[in-house]
């Protein structure tokens, strides 16, 4: 980059140019000053053959109104297919 003036000469310093090739290639062999973290992943897709979890049977059994905590999942689970074979769902 061909700097116009003193200004747009300091400019470009400060924001991170080499004045020459060989210093740019220095700084580059040299680890970073400030660690970079790493780019944040993508949550994993849901995989849409699981079992439903705890927290989506106690929150379908809640819309149906036959919540009870202490039951067990499969217990949970038959009460909430009970449910909705009497609802005609």
């Amino acid at each position: 980059m061909i700097a116009a003036d003193a200004d747009a000469a300091a400019e470009l310093l400060a924001s991170g140019w080499y004045p020459t090739l060989p210093e740019a290639v220095e700084a580059a062999k040299a680890p970073p000053a400030v660690p970079v973290a790493p780019a944040p992943s993508a949550p994993p897709e849901p995989d849409l053959y699981a079992p439903p979890t705890r927290e989506e049977m106690e929150a379908k059994a809640e819309q149906l109104g036959i919540l009870d905590r202490r039951w067990s999942d499969r217990r949970l689970m038959a009460e909430i297919e009970r449910a909705l074979a009497e609802r005609g769902q």
